[in-house]
């Protein structure tokens, strides 16, 4: 009997870290937490890297993100990118390119980079951002925040002045529209969006994050702390750039 040699062929090699293991398009992925709804997400794209020495998952065209009150299920945040990371063991998202986030207050703030840590449930970018509340506008740098955007604060502010001397109308022309809703990121997030009505797969999952996947390309990488929320910022985006790169 005859069999087939390798001798001469060349195997190619793969490298875990740019592996992809997990791929959807059009997803809307949703988390239950004591019976409620607690956020839904929308993405055009989801790659998962789960062999990599700490997993991720990467949203290329972007996402849209809604969270919701406890039981009456209104929408107390929304947060939109044209492209997120979101790293497993950090549990940090990083969202990059026309970000908008808004909350239930009435403040809506636009960036090119903003961090997630949501163990410590801070909100916080280190790239110049604006800060819209109601007619009043700030801008600057070092922005930092609760998930809520109750009490936040800016480490540089560049200027103040109100919307209508700028020019800007609000809800719209900044870095996007303000407005949270569907419309806001239909034609916006990618080039399919991320609304519609042919969403292949939904997944609800009870008491358990579904948007598991997620993790940098960072060897050794330790999770942000709790002692000093500046350090664990410059931290969170070192790890970001390494797995950009």
């Amino acid at each position: 009997m005859l069999l087939p040699s390798c001798k001469g062929r060349k195997v190619e090699e793969f490298n875990p870290e740019t592996l992809i293991t997990m791929y959807g398009e059009n997803m809307t992925m949703s988390e239950s937490k004591n019976g409620n709804l607690d956020y839904v997400m929308r993405t055009p794209l989801m790659e998962r890297y789960e062999l990599a020495r700490d997993p991720y998952s990467k949203y290329p065209q972007g996402l849209y993100v809604e969270s919701y009150q406890d039981s009456t299920e209104l929408v107390q945040s929304t947060l939109k990118g044209d492209f997120a990371i979101y790293y497993e063991k950090q549990d940090l998202w990083m969202v990059t390119g026309n970000v908008v986030a808004t909350s239930e207050n009435g403040r809506t703030l636009y960036t090119e980079q903003l961090f997630y840590n949501v163990k410590m449930n801070r909100i916080y970018s280190n790239v110049e951002s604006t800060l819209v509340e109601g007619e009043n506008i700030t801008i600057g740098e070092g922005f930092e925040s609760d998930d809520k955007f109750e009490v936040f604060e800016f480490k540089n502010i560049v200027g103040r002045g109100l919307v209508e001397d700028l020019g800007i109308g609000v809800g719209g022309g900044m870095a996007g529209d303000a407005t949270a809703g569907d419309e806001a990121v239909e034609g916006e997030v990618g080039n399919e969006g991320v609304v519609g009505d042919d969403v292949a797969g939904e997944v609800v999952s009870e008491g358990t994050t579904e948007v598991e996947a997620v993790g940098a390309e960072i060897a050794g990488e330790e999770a942000p702390g709790n002692n000093n929320d500046s350090e664990n910022s410059r931290g969170d985006e070192s790890a970001a750039e390494g797995v950009e790169s």
